[in-house]
């Protein structure tokens, strides 16, 4: 173990005992408490900044980011009428954590326009979290949006003419009114609570022709379920069969 890390393994050690409370001691009392030259603490301490265990302010410290703390008793009523975040819950102190860095390191990019389908580094972050669900994707096939509605409101602008859409039914609720408002031609595959009728489905894709499918695989809203493996993988065969036979009309 090298030394910087051993500091950081002892540092976050007496945080977890309390013994550092909502501030870390100066460089200088660490250097003196592990015996160590003022590189290794500034080693030690970006690596625990890295690990989201500690944030600086300039000229005051090192300060600790609190764990959150979940009450014994949950409240026996929970709120769903809305989807937007609480902000009781919010991060806020790593959010703002997060704004301070990006403000120092990327203060010449942020307020200039990005790449159009989003910044790289953000797409290879998505890239690992979507291998760890098994999902494998290259960089140039993920598309990053300011939110779901602006990636729909992007396919449905590739609706011409007479094309429709097929949504299931209920879906979600601004995929609707996006609908209305860009008075598009659409179609409708119920979705029960606990299936999917892949057969109706199948018929109304062959007989109607859609020109895109909107579908929730997974956290459907407002049912909140997910389709099991086999609809998933089904659908999905579906998809790449239809696919074939259009590149085979095309060529």
């Amino acid at each position: 173990m090298l030394k910087h890390q051993f500091v950081a393994k002892q540092v976050l050690n007496r945080i977890d005992e309390k013994i550092y409370a909502e501030k870390l001691p100066s460089i200088r009392a660490l250097m003196d408490e592990f015996q160590v030259s003022q590189a290794t603490v500034t080693q030690a301490l970006r690596q625990l900044i890295e690990l989201n265990k500690v944030y600086v302010q300039e000229n005051v410290g090192y300060f600790i980011i609190p764990k959150k703390q979940i009450p014994d008793e949950r409240e026996e009523i929970f709120d769903f009428s809305t989807t937007s975040t609480s902000w009781t819950d919010f991060p806020l102190d790593s959010y703002a954590q997060c704004l301070e860095i990006a403000l120092k390191n990327e203060k010449n990019e942020l307020f200039t326009y990005g790449a159009v389908d989003g910044n790289h580094e953000l797409k290879k972050s998505f890239q690992k979290l979507l291998e760890e669900e098994q999902i494998f994707a290259r960089t140039d096939q993920i598309v990053i949006t300011s939110g779901s509605q602006q990636a729909l409101h992007i396919l449905a602008l590739m609706l011409k003419g007479t094309d429709s859409i097929l949504i299931e039914q209920p879906t979600y609720h601004l995929m609707v009114k996006l609908i209305e408002r860009l008075n598009l031609s659409y179609i409708t595959c119920h979705r029960e609570t606990n299936k999917v009728d892949l057969a109706t489905l199948q018929k109304t894709i062959e007989r109607d022709h859609p020109k895109y499918v909107y579908l929730m695989p997974r956290l459907h809203n407002p049912l909140g379920t997910t389709m099991t493996e086999h609809e998933k993988k089904v659908i999905l065969d579906y998809a790449k069969s239809m696919i074939s036979i259009l590149l085979k009309m095309i060529t």
